[in-house]
């Protein structure tokens, strides 16, 4: 008769389990406390690294979230101490400054005392008229008085429905008393307000990255580094544009140029918050007692081909509006260079830039040392568009 494996194994005592297996089970309820412990400590460190992280980048030092601003701050506050004699004329502008203004290359000029002016350049790249709002508080807060102020507008950007280009490329700078301070400019503060607080306090990509940035940039991979900040120059010029480009090379990056302005080329109007936050720049110029002049910088004729009429008209108008009511010097530049001086349609090569800056230096320096201080005149109105 056949016997089943059952049956074998019946009175049969249980086999013993292995003596590790036995040992495993206690130790780890013995070690549970401690795992507890661990994890509960690794949890407060994060948070307070955090908060600790957060504290100094609002309140200690902003340069751990814009570690452009801070890297132009420190390099202006150099030059200010190598020079204390000369007064300081200011230029505010986009990436389009920042390549194209070489203050080591403007000719000589002295103001009605005499003194040679200190021309630092605070471009930078993706600065729309809120952001250069921004600089500005931002310098006068650090203690900085220009003498003069020149300020560039870039017409593309004043056509902005929305806030996706200011949440890419800026909001990862903000401080939370700063995004509540541009909000009148933004589409929607109370969104990005949110989104802000949400990056704050957890370890976001961007904060992740701009740490790494400012500590390690060999870990961000190549096409995202950013290079803006380590590579200014004492005068604030920001040397990314090579000498020369070869004509294929030329026409990729105006095709890439396109496409990134397609989207403020298409239906051009001037949105009113836009208009509004570089007319209060004017205003707070103006109050501070600033001579300050508007500026175009150059760009090629492809780029403004792809200008149609009615954004022509619209441009012109609106600079004519901005003498007039706001009481500044207009300085159209965008016909002063040739074609081939030119890296993408409107970013300058260093040739390029060097011409523009002696021009510069003539058209709009000169005249605006020339300018008395406006300071006590009173109330100054710069409204509408």
């Amino acid at each position: 008769m056949a016997v089943s494996q059952t049956n074998l194994n019946v009175g049969q005592a249980p086999a013993r389990r292995p003596q590790s297996l036995c040992l495993y089970a206690p130790r780890s309820v013995r070690r549970a406390p401690f795992a507890t412990s661990a994890l509960g400590w690794g949890v407060t460190f994060f948070f307070v690294a955090q908060l600790s992280f957060q504290a100094l980048s609002e309140c200690v030092e902003p340069g751990l979230r814009d570690p452009v601003y801070a890297a132009k701050r420190d390099r202006l506050r150099a030059c200010m101490a190598a020079f204390p004699e000369r007064p300081l004329f200011l230029v505010l502008g986009t990436s389009r400054t920042g390549v194209g203004l070489r203050p080591d290359q403007l000719p000589a000029a002295t103001d009605a005392g005499g003194r040679r002016p200190l021309v630092f350049n605070f471009g930078q790249i993706g600065a729309d008229p809120v952001v250069e709002l921004l600089n500005l508080r931002r310098l006068l807060a650090d203690g900085f008085r220009p003498q003069w102020l020149a300020v560039e507008l870039l017409p593309p950007l004043l056509h902005q429905d929305d806030d996706r280009f200011f949440a890419l490329a800026h909001l990862h700078r903000l401080g939370i008393f700063e995004l509540t301070a541009v909000g009148p400019y933004l589409a929607s503060p109370d969104a990005l307000r949110w989104r802000l607080i949400r990056e704050r306090v957890t370890p976001t990509f961007a904060q992740a990255f701009l740490l790494r940035e400012y500590f390690a940039p060999w870990l961000n991979p190549d096409d995202f580094r950013n290079e803006e900040w380590r590579r200014i120059d004492a005068w604030g010029w920001l040397p990314l544009v090579p000498a020369s480009v070869a004509e294929p090379v030329r026409k990729s990056l105006q095709e890439r140029t396109h496409a990134e302005y397609a989207a403020w080329f298409a239906d051009y109007r001037i949105v009113e918050r836009m208009d509004r936050a570089f007319r209060e720049l004017l205003v707070v110029c103006r109050r501070e007692g600033i001579p300050t002049t508007v500026f175009v910088m150059p760009e090629s004729r492809l780029f403004q081909s792809w200008y149609t009429p009615a954004m022509h008209t619209r441009v012109t108008n609106y600079l004519v509006g901005l003498r007039e009511e706001c009481g500044v010097d207009v300085i159209d530049a965008r016909d002063w260079l040739a074609d081939d001086r030119f890296l993408d349609g409107h970013h300058l090569l260093r040739g390029g830039a060097t011409e523009f800056t002696r021009r510069f230096g003539k058209e709009v320096v000169t005249p605006l040392l020339g300018a008395r201080r406006s300071k006590g005149l009173g109330t100054f109105e710069c409204n509408g568009s």
